[in-house]
């Protein structure tokens, strides 16, 4: 004997009213991809390092040339970071999921939709926007003596008798 539609209605509970939770496909290769990840942001950082011990400022030269590159590598990598975090809430708020289709994953995850996935956005965007401006204000504080008062930085040379 079948059911009536409203047998059906009159005692709904909440197991009919939720979906089944959504998830990502199985990742294959995930954790190389991590493996990948964290050696590529390992030899980004410490490169530099590794270039000044090996070849140091040469002779005669003047080592703020060599602190002012690293300065511009460090700031490149902070803008690339905040790239990457306004990259990902861009799309997140677009496709309205979080992740996003064709995010890299490293496992499989559950997909979140609405106010969720809006939210990761926001703080994908705060990261990115706050990352930008922290490096402006760096570089605003080395630059403002040569940028408003038209003096260049400098270390002054050791007194005489040192």
């Amino acid at each position: 004997m079948k059911a009536s539609g409203a047998e059906k209605m009159t005692n709904p509970s909440s197991r009919d009213l939720e979906k089944e939770p959504e998830y990502t496909p199985a990742v294959r290769w995930g954790w190389i991809h991590m493996l990948a990840t964290w050696l590529a942001l390992c030899l980004l950082l410490v490169w530099p390092t590794w270039l000044w011990r090996a070849f140091g400022p040469p002779t005669g030269s003047d080592p703020l040339h060599w602190l002012q590159g690293g300065l511009i590598y460090y700031s490149a990598i902070f803008v690339g970071a905040a790239c990457v975090l306004l990259r990902g809430a861009w799309r997140i708020a677009r496709s309205g999921q979080t992740p996003y289709p064709g995010e890299w994953l490293f496992a499989r995850r559950r997909i979140r939709r609405g106010w969720f996935a809006y939210a990761v956005a926001a703080c994908n965007a705060f990261g990115g926007v706050w990352l930008l401006v922290a490096v402006v204000a760096f570089w605003l504080d080395i630059q403002a003596p040569a940028l408003f008062f038209g003096i260049g930085t400098y270390v002054p040379d050791p007194p005489a008798g040192c």
